[in-house]
């Protein structure tokens, strides 16, 4: 059994990562919300972000720290390989999901229809479609802790005035997107 405690807000897209990755790994967990941008959420995490883990009065912040420790912690099933080459490309995706993707899916959400997507986002669109025309997955055949950071964005970005239509016009990444979720993982971290 472990004790793993999650502190974030519901709706943060890298919370359900993390929480993506304890159901796939069967690693019990319990969710505490944050006071946000509180001093008790700054005693977690210094730069008042989310999520933070504690496990064995450790306290880690940023998802991919995480995400890497319960990766360490329970091996199997494997989201971020061990072989060069496919820790390479998985580390690639995470990147530019962290640096890319996220800003333009997550942060450039239109919050009403007088706002537009902005362009960076058709560009974003249109490389992961790119990608998936090639491979099943982001890092290749299998899945990887980039399509468990991946999965939420679109998930939250469907939400926002003319998305669907923009995914749309992406097959290989909407192919992409049903499998994702689909995924009872994805589900039940929802």
């Amino acid at each position: 059994m472990y004790d793993i405690t999650l502190y974030g807000l519901t709706g943060s897209t890298y919370l359900r990562t993390v929480q993506m990755v304890c159901l796939h790994k069967q690693l019990s967990f319990e969710i505490k919300p944050l006071e946000f941008r509180s001093a008790s959420h700054r005693e977690l995490h210094p730069f008042l972000r989310m999520p933070v883990m504690q496990h064995n009065g450790t306290r880690l912040f940023e998802t991919l720290a995480i995400c890497s420790y319960l990766e360490d912690l329970v091996p199997e099933p494997v989201l971020l390989p061990a072989e060069p080459i496919r820790k390479a490309l998985t580390l690639q995706w995470v990147s530019a999901y962290i640096d890319y993707l996220c800003p333009a899916l997550i942060r450039a959400k239109p919050e009403d229809e007088t706002q537009a997507w902005p362009e960076s986002t058709n560009n974003c669109l249109a490389i992961l479609d790119e990608t998936l025309a090639h491979q099943p997955f982001l890092a290749g055949d299998f899945p990887s802790l980039a399509d468990l950071l991946l999965s939420p964005a679109i998930d939250y970005a469907l939400g926002g005035h003319g998305f669907d239509d923009k995914l749309a016009k992406h097959p290989h990444l909407v192919a992409w997107w049903q499998k994702a979720s689909a995924c009872a993982i994805f589900e039940q971290a929802a």
